[in-house]
């Protein structure tokens, strides 16, 4: 799996953190900007693509003959290169053979791609070996392809409170840990009771902003952004 690291922001600045409701208090430049980012990575988390159009290279496992590819991403733009690696004999040692090879996107939305590689590296003389994989297909690929959101999406007030709301968590957690609903770390509360008054609220569900109730406000603000198309992988 790709690990997606977010050390800079790419949608919130101070202006739109201000202007969508979030609160800079006694928090420094640096510390503001690392709230971003942890907002923007967890919103990538959440969704399960890029806030913008990103490329990256990814290596899997080779699918079994006839069977697409998942890739770790949704939304899906373009597959710009498709490496087939296969092994270089029988002996199961480390070099390798790359032969170029080309993707279909069959569901874009889900990050579904389909494979073909165009030759092999399998010799007669191996015939009887398990080395090169079943029928000499390749062992691994490795895909470079683009996915994420449409660059128009970081526009969107929806996108941008979401995000604004997390950061703003984040920030807290900072400079105030004790100042959420919650107190520190700022765990989701279904129940609660004060000076006579006691309040039940609904269940809260666990996002990749946490638990707590302004958590999951970020998680609906995104869930426009989530593909929600059945995913299918009997091809």
């Amino acid at each position: 799996m790709t690990l997606n690291i977010v050390i800079a922001p790419v949608v919130v600045t101070d202006m739109i953190f201000v202007a969508y409701g979030g609160h800079t208090g006694t928090a420094t430049a640096l510390q503001r900007q690392a709230a971003y980012a942890i907002a923007e990575g967890q919103a990538a988390q959440e969704i399960g693509t890029f806030l913008l159009p990103t490329t990256i290279t990814g290596t899997y496992s080779w699918p079994p003959m006839g069977q697409p590819l998942k890739l770790e991403h949704d939304r899906l733009i373009n597959v710009a290169g498709v490496t087939a690696i296969h092994e270089a004999g029988c002996d199961c040692a480390d070099d390798s053979v790359e032969i170029a090879g080309c993707a279909w996107l069959l569901d874009a939305g889900n990050g579904v791609v389909d494979l073909r590689a165009c030759g092999n590296t399998l010799k007669a003389s191996c015939a009887g070996c398990g080395c090169a994989g079943e029928m000499g297909m390749p062992k691994q690929v490795r895909i470079v392809y683009t996915a994420g959101l449409p660059a128009t999406a970081a526009a969107d007030p929806r996108l941008l409170l979401g995000l604004v709301v997390a950061a703003d968590l984040a920030l807290e957690q900072i400079i105030d840990p004790s100042g959420a609903e919650g107190g520190m770390g700022d765990p989701g509360v279904n129940s609660f009771s004060t000076q006579g008054y006691s309040e039940t609220r609904r269940p809260l569900a666990m996002t990749a902003f946490g638990a707590s109730a302004r958590a999951n406000y970020a998680a609906r603000m995104l869930s426009h952004f989530k593909f929600k198309g059945a995913l299918k992988l009997g091809w």
